[in-house]
């Protein structure tokens, strides 16, 4: 960012500014602004929506086995003959609460490793830290989250655990470069002249100034860890069955394919949509934090 304030001089005008920002984005693009409204409604729906249709995912009636939409089961009912509306409404906390505790987890641990190794850039725990990084960037970011999951074995907290692991390098690299372009500016050296003890300054003036890219690539990491996280429950290494879950209902629906389509139809539309409005808004973000898109506005 090229924009720089210490907490104490400026931290609360430009959070309010770039919150000003992010507001006139959502609101000046009609994508943003739908995928915006989307997104709280797909979150409502995960939270209210099994309390107001009350059907056990889980109930196997095997004489309603692949049922097409009806009244009684409006997405169809499954090989199993257990009832799709049920099971994505289900789905979708599984699917959310991965994707979001994922990515923050993620960010968490990728902005301590970034602030610590900008910081200390040099240092035996930066050249360390950075090595492992670039260990794990020789893996594609699929293939990583393949390989923890498929290694820690099929579960919720596993995938959690692939998930975070896999969005460490890419923001631990940002933060470093935006710590090493401000550790050298003049309200960080006021700080070391004061006495201010490294945890101060990290926590309480660089990452103020890394909180744009963050926030940025957070929201599109949750993007990318429900995308993830639906690929390895196609592949069979995400939530264990029969717990409803987007990725594992696309996979189970390739076996009636041809008798049954609209099994992949509705697993595969949420998380085609989720995914695309989480990067709409993304891209919203992006922009209002980019303080060129601000000097093209202006000019």
């Amino acid at each position: 960012m090229s924009e720089s304030v210490s907490p104490a001089t400026g931290g609360d005008a430009l959070r309010q500014s770039l919150q000003y920002r992010f507001w006139r984005e959502i609101r000046g693009n009609r994508m943003a602004f739908a995928s915006a409204i989307y997104l709280v409604l797909i979150v409502l729906v995960a939270i209210f929506g099994p309390i107001v249709y009350d059907v056990d995912p889980r109930l196997q009636t095997l004489a309603n086995r692949l049922q097409p939409p009806s009244w009684e089961h409006p997405f169809g009912t499954d090989q199993f003959g257990r009832d799709v509306l049920s099971r994505i409404l289900h789905g979708a906390r599984i699917s959310l609460f991965v994707g979001f505790a994922g990515a923050v987890g993620g960010v968490v641990f990728g902005t301590i490793i970034g602030l610590a190794t900008g910081f200390w850039a040099g240092s035996w725990f930066d050249h360390l830290a950075m090595r492992i990084v670039d260990v794990m960037y020789a893996f594609p970011g699929i293939l990583l989250a393949i390989l923890i999951a498929a290694v820690l074995g099929p579960s919720l907290f596993n995938v959690i655990v692939a998930l975070s692991i896999w969005g460490i390098p890419t923001l631990s690299r940002i933060v470093r470069g935006v710590v090493l372009s401000l550790r050298e500016q003049e309200f960080i050296i006021a700080s070391h002249s004061i006495g201010a003890g490294s945890a101060r300054i990290m926590f309480r003036h660089l990452v103020v100034n890394a909180v744009g890219p963050i926030i940025v690539y957070a929201t599109l990491s949750v993007a990318g860890s429900i995308l993830t996280a639906a690929g390895l429950g196609f592949l069979g290494i995400g939530v264990p069955p029969p717990t409803p879950e987007w990725g594992a209902m696309l996979s189970d629906a390739r076996n009636a394919i041809f008798r049954a389509p609209y099994l992949s139809y509705f697993p595969g539309a949420a998380i085609f949509l989720t995914v695309l409005a989480v990067n709409f808004v993304g891209d919203a973000l992006r922009d209002a934090f980019d303080p060129r898109s601000e000097v093209r506005r202006m000019t």
